[in-house]
């Protein structure tokens, strides 16, 4: 199954170097992504942004065994980039920001699972985990995205959020909060996105 790697950001013209270069742990965070990802036997389709693309491609040791997508937006964001991965893929897929680290391989298959379960039932777009904490449903990564959902991502319609009310999202309950991946604080190495 693919996944969309969404390695863009709004940097592209903004003289501030881009995300997709930092360093975490000795290693380009992008090929720590992309080797991870692939220990996972996920195909991966990687979205960059025209900006900073060229710089990226010249850094990256391992992007070249991925997919390529190009998110021609001046300003690139999450649905900007999630619109060019549904223009670039058929059918339903994966989709992790760059700086969410990639949860384990259990909350992958509970989402696969969980389509698989939910197909004929619903017009879903979205399919994300959630885990109970304190009272509240908190969302992660993974998201994924059915074929339903490509068609509303490629129709143009401008999104600022998955609670938008013309998405139609299937909450995922994920128990063990260490199987799901949730933005880091941007206190951590790996900085949620803007």
């Amino acid at each position: 199954m693919k996944v969309a790697l969404l390695a863009g950001d709004r940097n592209g013209l903004d003289q501030i170097p881009t995300r997709a270069l930092e360093v975490y742990e000795g290693e380009l965070l992008l090929d720590r992504q992309i080797r991870d990802l692939q220990a996972l036997g996920l195909e991966i389709v990687t979205i960059l942004n025209f900006g900073d693309c060229e710089s990226i491609l010249r850094a990256s040791r391992l992007l070249a065994e991925c997919e390529l997508i190009f998110d021609p937006n001046d300003t690139s964001d999450f649905f900007s980039q999630l619109s060019a991965a549904a223009l670039g893929c058929d059918e339903r897929f994966f989709v992790l920001p760059l700086h969410t680290p990639a949860p384990s391989k259990p909350t992958w298959l509970r989402l696969e699972h969980h389509f698989y379960k939910k197909a004929g039932e619903s017009e879903s777009h979205v399919f994300q985990p959630f885990c109970p904490r304190k009272g509240d449903l908190l969302g992660g990564f993974p998201l994924l995205i059915t074929r339903a959902g490509i068609k509303i991502f490629r129709s143009g319609r401008n999104f600022t959020a998955l609670s938008d009310t013309r998405l139609e999202l299937t909450p995922v309950p994920v128990l063990d909060a260490a199987v799901l991946a949730q933005f880091p604080k941007p206190s951590q190495p790996l900085r949620a996105l803007a």
